[in-house]
């Protein structure tokens, strides 16, 4: 983890700044391998940003990172990592290589994930928040990482997390470490008459600022920051190297190391080509090397200086696979959860069938209250129909004797027809609005066919 001395200076003025995107990222800390940061420090130093920024520039998606090959999803990781990727030169953007990742976890059609570096590290920024995503992916599939030619700074503390890690076999690897440098320039500003102020509120608020002399309480400071930082980077390559953090700390000098030479020091598992690797990733869902059973007797082979824990002292494993296909429709938090509890298949299948026992409990509970709605509901109707019919809707009500009145003679039924019908054709209207009008019209035609029908 470096933070080069060699600065860079843009070439820009106030209206091109405000066209470069994520401008700010290329200030902070940097983990990256010295001479690279001084050639990209260089190359961005000698560049026309006005010109540049006139070009055009496509920012990268998920998609531009991942590539998924005989069920192994090839996750690029190259150039300068960034949060967000730069249009100069080769950049991933971490963001980016987070939601690859996660993307792969959650795709049923992959099987594996192989991480392909070339990276000579980048921002501290967004770093340990790739770590932390290759963890979580750890738990449900199988991750490789693979360097083709450099994996160095950041780019191997995101590597160091994965479950195995190879490179080519001139590749370098390592460069871990920190160190941050602070000019003094208050004596040739002295020299040239120039004498700057720091106007602050707080005792190092402004500290190293360009012109003023470094104090020894600021580089005190500035020391404790950076021992700090370098914790977080050595606490996580012991981590995901599974080694002691004193064993860590021993590779933290800043060098990097030749393939072989970084095998025999634990920093890789091997020393084989690209697609090597993706044979391996595919075929560890096949052999899963073991790592949640602590019921196995087997031992796997330690490394000088490596100590061991629970994911490392079994040999029998239950896959992702496995589970889904013992216990059909079961949720990813069900597989992730079986897995990190260590259970047996045998004790997945009967967790699964205990969660299916209650939806089903849960479903039935509400059937029953469905159909005791449904029963409430169809006697409240049939109530409403029953009282409907006893007070006769829309007919006003017979006399008590049943008999028909004023003048009502004959053949009463085809007397109340024959109006109706009379009523449609005059009026054009139809049957049913005719029956309403004579209904309303002349009621005692409606109250005589209804006497006359229950004779």
């Amino acid at each position: 983890m470096k933070n080069s001395h060699r600065a860079i200076r843009l070439n820009l003025d106030q209206n091109t700044a405000s066209l470069i995107p994520h401008l700010q990222q290329f200030g902070g800390m940097w983990m990256m391998e010295e001479s690279r940061m001084a050639y990209l420090a260089d190359s961005i130093s000698a560049t026309d940003l006005g010109a540049h920024m006139r070009g055009v520039f496509d920012p990268p998606v998920v998609s531009d990172y991942m590539e998924i090959i005989d069920g192994v999803a090839v996750i690029s990781v190259e150039g300068t990592l960034m949060k967000h990727a730069m249009s100069m030169g080769m950049a991933t953007s971490t963001v980016l290589i987070r939601k690859a990742i996660r993307q792969a976890t959650d795709d049923p059609n992959v099987v594996a994930i192989l991480l392909a570096m070339e990276s000579p590290g980048g921002t501290a920024a967004g770093t340990m928040e790739v770590a932390q995503e290759i963890q979580r992916a750890r738990k449900t599939k199988p991750v490789y990482g693979h360097a083709t030619d450099l994996m160095a700074s950041a780019c191997y503390w995101i590597g160091s997390q994965c479950e195995k890690l190879f490179a080519n076999e001139m590749a370098l690897v390592g460069s871990i470490g920190t160190y941050h440098i602070v000019t003094d320039l208050s004596g040739r500003f002295a020299a040239e008459g120039i004498k700057v102020h720091v106007i602050r509120a707080g005792e190092f608020k402004g500290a190293g600022a360009r012109g003023t002399e470094v104090t020894p309480s600021q580089v005190a400071h500035f020391s404790e920051v950076i021992s700090r930082m370098n914790d977080h980077f050595v606490e996580g390559v012991a981590t995901g190297r599974n080694v002691t953090v004193d064993d860590a700390r021993a590779w933290a000098d800043g060098r990097t190391h030749i393939a072989a030479d970084a095998m025999a020091m634990g920093l890789i598992d091997g020393v084989q080509s690209l697609e090597d690797s993706m044979l391996s990733a595919r075929d560890s869902v096949k052999s899963q090397t073991t790592k949640r059973s602590p019921k196995s007797s087997v031992q796997p082979v330690k490394r000088q200086g490596q100590s061991m824990s629970k994911d490392t002292d079994v040999s029998a494993a239950v896959t992702p696979k496995d589970i889904r296909a013992a216990c059909p429709g079961c949720s990813s938090d069900f597989v992730v959860a079986c897995l990190d509890n260590q259970h047996s298949l045998e004790r997945c299948q009967e967790l699964h069938m205990e969660s299916l026992a209650k939806e089903n409990a849960e479903m039935s509970t509400k059937v029953e209250t469905l159909e005791k709605d449904n029963a409430t509901l169809k006697a409240k109707v049939e109530k409403l129909e029953a009282s409907a019919s006893s007070k006769g809707v829309g007919v006003d009500a017979m006399p008590s004797d049943g008999k028909a009145t004023d003048n009502m003679s004959g053949d009463d039924v085809a007397a109340y027809w024959d109006a109706v019908d009379s009523r449609q054709d005059s009026e054009g209207c139809t049957r049913a609005e005719a029956q309403k009008w004579v209904n309303k019209r002349k009621p005692e035609l409606r109250r005589a066919m209804v006497a006359q029908s229950r004779r």
